[in-house]
């Protein structure tokens, strides 16, 4: 018996290792990532098309304020059962529920980033040609919130 505690205990030593070096690994690829691609988006846009590429997705990290903690909670509680529970049905109707409220923050979130478009004018000191530029990259955002919010739910 004690034998099979010091081997759990090694395996999840070993597991904790990897986890630890796939997060170094996914940070190392970030920090690259954006090294290479920055200076190539500021040749290809411009320093202002690249300002206003930062404006449009810096947008929907006001959303994230919607989330409300419902991704830690739905990876809680779905962690927390147990295959035996007489409340089997009971992780489904988490996901659902996360899937629901994930799906009406992407539209609200995409809502608010079509209504930018229409108010140019809120964003001081940009060009008419400029705000035709961020309503077209505002539209491509929100098009992808639409898709990323709802797909936020099996990120978790």
């Amino acid at each position: 018996m004690m034998d099979h505690e010091v081997n759990d205990h090694s395996k999840d030593k070993r597991q904790l290792l990897k986890n630890t070096a796939a997060n170094v690994i996914a940070q190392i690829a970030t920090i690259l990532t954006t090294l290479i691609f920055t200076p190539r988006l500021i040749a290809l846009f411009g320093t202002s098309g690249y300002a206003l590429y930062i404006l449009a997705a810096s947008m929907p990290s006001y959303a994230t304020l919607l989330d409300f903690g419902v991704g830690t909670a739905l990876t809680k509680f779905v962690a927390s059962f147990q295959p035996g529970d007489d409340e089997a049905h009971q992780p489904v109707q988490l996901v659902r529920a996360s899937l629901l409220i994930y799906t009406g923050v992407g539209v609200l979130t995409a809502a608010g980033l079509f209504i930018l478009t229409k108010y140019p004018q809120l964003f001081s000191g940009i060009t008419s040609s400029q705000a035709s530029q961020l309503g077209l990259l505002l539209n491509i955002t929100a098009l992808g919130q639409l898709f990323y919010w709802p797909l936020s739910t099996f990120r978790n």
